[in-house]
């Protein structure tokens, strides 16, 4: 068709074209629902636009104008608001109802200046589907295209404004040209600084209105009553999401309603509680049922919103809530709740002061003995924050939190409300029972003494600070007699820093005779808690032997008495204790051992002291150990190996052998044993083997996880036969009883272990054989295979190969991963065998190809990052020699490395070798698309504009295939570039708005 031909017909069928795809548009988005749309444009090109356009083109003379020119048929869908234009793209609508030629998405670029490009709209060049062209009343329209424009009205009245002016522009010459770069600049100004700010303050006032009316359905529904009669957890947590979320915001009296609402709350956690749980079924399989602790949270992350609309409401709320927890998670949410209550909170404290701290104290005051006992756990943390001394808060804008913290201001208010907290703790403490309870309190009484970490406070609060301090010290003096021994260790420990801190006033407090006068008095107290103490010998010889927290009496007399000073000391000590030690004392030092033996230990410089005495204790005095052993229990019979150690180097050594001896044969103590032999010198390989065949009959496998390491910790001294004898029936014994406890133990490595390195070929494979069944390739399962590989790297290869096809089994457990993201010890020796490492990759991509790229293909970008150490090399040599299958393993290595720059030009060689119409170009498309993290809010947008610059160097490749895939893909890039700049524009716009910022401030920086 020429241009005459259009102007005499084509523009009356075209016209027609138009007005058929607007009523189709029309009737789906009417069909949808809940779109704004004001209206949809639709026109045939007016003939004086198409002439223009053709000469432009210098195709005036076409006879292929319908192929030419794309908008001879045009609609534009015109809505109200940015979100009904993104949910029209997102739904789907214009695929379902038209075959999609091509699409194009305007969006101005952030360096853009040029009027014409602020241009905003989505365009998308249709055609009629088949099945609708078969239909009689379509079929004229076979083989025409309409392009279809969506918009918002505001940026429509620009465009029809810019269509007018800059496209239409006159031919000048010489005349006016400072005057239409003045429309031009006053065009763009109308885009930057109303056109887009008032789209995003549309979008938000939509928004805004939505949740309002959402929220006023769900109002006048009863929400809080929703929430109490829910028939499950299920519709309760979600009644409560939905209540917090689009009700709570818009009561206009919330201070009024606020005590109905913890009363409902309560209500409704009482009845969770009571709630039986109810799985959550779902077309993909049943999901776990919502709990009581998620209820809880929901309502605590509520209350914790909203706690300073009424203080003394929401802790009391707090108070009813903590009655239905019964676990330490569910008392966890409370806490976090307690305590955010009774911060000092930075907006508060400005208007207030410490009012609300003062609130809660007179409440607790209230409280029985019984009330404080039934909530002394959640009412302990609430007394430490109150003793705080900092003041903490954050400010919010559209880009940045900003966190802030300073020191609270003193004031007869603030004194009050610290005393409060310091004589309820001593209340509780007074009624308390448990050893752990007592340690929280004065954990929590510690929050007194300190002062802020900012170090800048005025002396005023210095004087409190000190005050509180003094209270303390002489509180923790007089409960001396009733504390446990790890207690006194702790509290002389604080009680030791507070004294040398004090020692010294920093100058500017020196002057300050009140501030003088408390320093004298807590150096005074100090010394009066350290001889309290001290006058108790059990204690004095307690922490000699236990904990590494303890204060010795040089510590007092030098500050800088520190790790290797106490060191010394205690090595001192433990001589001078040991000569203490005698026949007329041993039933003595038996009950006083027994008794430290029991203290709690949740780390391992709590024992070693105690060890190292057993051991002495042993080697010097065996006959009095010996009596010891005769009649031990646990916990003191778990010291056995120290003991058994001292024994051996005794004179007593035949005796100490007699009875390992006599217990290995009656399978006693085979554990202590195994564990003695770990450290053992001179190291008795025989008596492992022993107590490994006595383990096989007894059959323990914890014991002999204990063997077998032993085995490995002397075989770098001792190889002997350890590997074929002990350390690999030891294994398959473990194997047998799915017992994989060996690969990761506390205070035992596997990373470059000499025994795995010595394997040979047969004995590597009987290790990787047992892993196999490991749940995950990580940490000290890679650490054996890592030091497998540097002797053996194919059967490390063959080993991940099994691994995957094992998960691929019902044998595999749950949460199975046959090989980790990424790889540590493993890189460094595979990485050497590129040609191991590929012909087992390819191997198994022969085998699943679906799922390589996302196993195999990750683990190889893992041991050759960039391409490294001739994997580039090897691939280019696949793809110029190989087959189509064998550029598709390519690919699919490729897909791996998620795109990074270095890719473009494998998957340009493999374009340019693959047949026009191949499958595979679809792969290479796909792999092109592959991203990793990206930063910043138009982090996507930039990764997107940097491809498109890789690929515009293909539009001069020599094959034709890769120009077109080049040019194909850039369309793509740049629809892409559009569309995220929209949405990071967008979030920037709307989040600007929430924060109630102008939207011409500055953007947030990358």
């Amino acid at each position: 068709m020429n241009f005459d031909e259009f102007e005499r017909e084509g523009k009356f069928a075209y016209y027609a074209f138009a007005n058929a795809v607007a009523d189709i548009l029309e009737a789906a988005i009417d069909a949808e629902g809940g779109y704004r749309l004001q209206q949809i444009q639709r026109r045939a090109k007016s003939s004086v636009s198409l002439r223009k356009k053709l000469e432009m083109r210098e195709i005036a003379m076409t006879e292929q104008l319908e192929t030419n020119i794309k908008d001879l048929a045009g609609c534009r869908v015109v809505f109200y608001t940015n979100s009904d234009v993104t949910r029209l793209i997102q739904s789907g609508v214009i695929h379902e109802n038209f075959e999609v030629i091509e699409v194009k998405l305007h969006h101005p670029r952030r360096d853009d200046a040029e009027a014409s490009e602020f241009y905003i709209s989505n365009h998308y060049l249709v055609t009629l589907r088949q099945e609708r062209i078969a239909l009689p009343e379509y079929a004229k329209f076979a083989g025409l295209r309409c392009e279809i424009q969506i918009q918002t009205i505001l940026n429509h009245a620009w465009a029809e404004m810019a269509h007018d002016t800059i496209y239409k522009v006159p031919v000048l010459d010489n005349f006016g040209s400072r005057a239409f770069q003045g429309i031009q600049n006053r065009l763009q100004k109308v885009a930057q600084k109303y056109l887009l700010p008032a789209g995003y303050e549309f979008q938000k006032i939509a928004s805004d209105f939505k949740r309002l009316v959402d929220g006023k359905a769900l109002f006048d529904g009863d929400a809080l009553e929703a929430i109490v009669g829910a028939v499950d957890n299920n519709v309760r947590g979600d009644a409560l999401e939905a209540f917090a979320e689009h009700v709570l915001p818009f009561y206009d009296d919330l201070p009024g309603i606020y005590p109905h609402v913890t009363e409902r709350l309560i209500e409704a956690a009482t009845r969770a509680r009571a709630s039986e749980p109810v799985e959550i079924e779902t077309p993909y399989g049943a999901l776990p049922a919502k709990t009581f602790g998620n209820i809880l949270k929901a309502i605590t992350d509520i209350l914790m919103h909203y706690r300073y609309v009424d203080v003394e409401e929401t802790f009391n709320a707090f108070c009813s809530l903590y009655g239905l927890a019964r676990s330490d998670d569910e008392r966890k949410h409370l806490n976090e709740l307690g305590k955010s209550i009774a911060e000092h909170q930075m907006h508060v404290w400005r208007e207030h002061g410490p009012a609300v701290q003062n609130l809660l104290i007179d409440c607790i005051k209230t409280f029985s003995d019984e009330k404080c006992r039934e909530l002394e756990d959640g009412l302990i943390p609430i007394l430490g924050e109150i003793l705080g001394s900092e003041i903490r808060g954050t400010t919010n804008s559209s880009s940045a939190i900003t966190i802030h913290r300073g020191s609270v201001v003193a004031s007869d208010a603030l004194t009050a409300a610290r005393e409060g907290a310091i004589d309820l703790l001593k209340k509780i403490y007074r009624f308390t029972t448990s050893q752990e309870t007592l340690s929280q309190i004065l954990i929590q009484l510690e929050n007194a003494t300190r002062s802020p970490h900012s170090g800048m406070y005025s002396n005023a609060l210095a004087k409190i600070i000190m005050a509180n301090t003094l209270t303390t010290i002489e509180f923790q003096t007089a409960i001396l007699p009733g504390l446990s021994l790890r207690l006194k260790q702790a509290i002389e420990d604080r009680v030791h820093r507070h004294y040398w801190r004090y020692v010294d006033l920093p100058e500017s407090m020196r002057e300050d005779l009140e501030l003088v006068t408390l320093r004298t008095q807590i150096l005074a107290a100090a010394i009066t808690f350290r001889d309290a103490a001290n006058t108790d010998t059990d204690f004095l010889i307690y922490k000699v032997l236990i904990g590494y927290n303890s204060v010795y009496p040089p510590a007092w007399d030098d500050k800088d008495f520190f790790y290797a000073e106490a060191e010394e000391y205690r090595t001192a000590e433990i001589e001078a204790l040991l000569d203490t030690v005698s026949e007329a004392t041993a039933d003595l030092w038996f009950d006083r051992l027994s008794r430290y033996a029991e203290t709690d230990s949740d780390d391992a410089a709590t024992f070693p002291t105690f060890g190292r005495f057993l051991e002495r204790l042993g080697e010097t005095k065996p006959d009095i150990l010996l009596s010891y052993i005769d009649r031990f229990a646990k916990p003191f019979a778990n010291f056995l190996p120290g003991m058994l150690t001292g024994l051996v180097r005794s004179e007593k050594q035949a005796e100490a052998l007699r009875r390992i001896n006599h217990w290995i044969d009656h399978g006693e103590h085979l554990n202590d044993i195994a564990w003695y032999l770990r450290f053992s010198v001179p190291f008795d390989e025989a008596m492992l083997l022993r107590v490994f065949n006595k383990t096989i009959t007894n059959g323990d496998s914890h014991v002999m996880r204990n063997v077998l390491i032993a085995g490995v910790q002397q075989y770098g001294t001792q190889p002997g036969t350890i590997i074929s004898n002990i350390f690999l029936p030891a294994l398959n014994y473990l194997a047998a009883n799915a017992d994989f406890s060996w690969v990761r133990m506390p205070w035992f490595s596997w990373l470059g272990n000499t025994l795995v390195k010595d394997l040979d070929e047969d004995q590597a494979n009987q290790v990787l054989r047992i892993l196999i069944r490991y749940p995950e390739l990580e940490g000290s399962a890679e650490y054996i295979a890592a030091a497998i590989a540097e002797k053996w790297p194919a059967a490390v290869v063959s080993f991940i190969e099994a691994r995957l096809a094992f998960a691929r089994t019902q044998a595999a457990p749950p949460h199975y991963v046959a090989v980790p993201f990424s790889i540590y010890q493993l890189q460094a020796p595979l990485s050497k065998n590129v040609d191991i490492v590929l012909s087992g990759a390819r191997r198994w991509y022969d085998i699943d190809s679906a799922g390589f790229e996302y196993e195999t293909g990750k683990l190889i970008a893992s041991i050759f990052p960039e391409l490294s150490n001739g994997l580039g090399d090897r691939l280019i040599g696949m793809i110029e020699r190989g087959t189509e299958r064998d550029m598709t393993f390519v690919l699919s290595i490729l897909a791996a490395f998620d795109g990074k720059a270095f890719v473009f030009d494998l998957v340009r060689r493999v374009v340019a070798r693959l047949p026009a119409a191949s499958q595979s170009l679809a792969k290479a498309r796909q792999t092109l698309r592959e991203t990793s993290v990206v930063s910043g809010e138009f982090g996507f947008a930039e990764l997107y504009a940097a491809r498109q610059i890789l690929l515009e160097g293909w539009l001069a490749d020599e094959s034709a295939l890769v120009r077109d895939f080049a040019n194909e893909h850039i369309i793509e890039l740049k629809a892409q570039v559009a569309a995220e700049s929209r949405s990071a524009e967008a979030s920037i716009a709307l989040r600007k708005l929430e924060y109630g910022e102008g939207l011409d401030d500055p953007e947030p920086e990358d």
